[in-house]
């Protein structure tokens, strides 16, 4: 089996209430600066979808990254109404 890794900048995070997860992490790992989620593929260079319910608690600009796998990771800012 082989595993993929999705990491989340911190910033992105803040003021957001994770809900769920689908499928399920295997394991999440706490860094200084983003949260690493762990998920377990049936095979090798399997294509996936992993599906983020995030609930936010406050409106305004959220700004910060994602990365899969130690690739570059992607800028995101998000927006979110009051």
């Amino acid at each position: 089996e082989d595993t993929i890794r999705i990491s989340i900048s911190n910033t992105l995070l803040e003021d957001m209430r994770i809900e769920g997860i689908v499928p399920e992490p295997e394991s999440v790992e706490a860094a200084s600066d983003h949260l690493t989620f762990s998920f377990q593929l049936q095979a090798p260079n399997e294509e996936a979808v992993v599906t983020f319910y995030l609930n936010p608690t406050r409106p305004g600009t959220k700004q910060g990254w994602l990365g899969i796998d130690g690739d570059s990771p992607v800028e995101l800012s998000l927006f979110v109404y009051p």
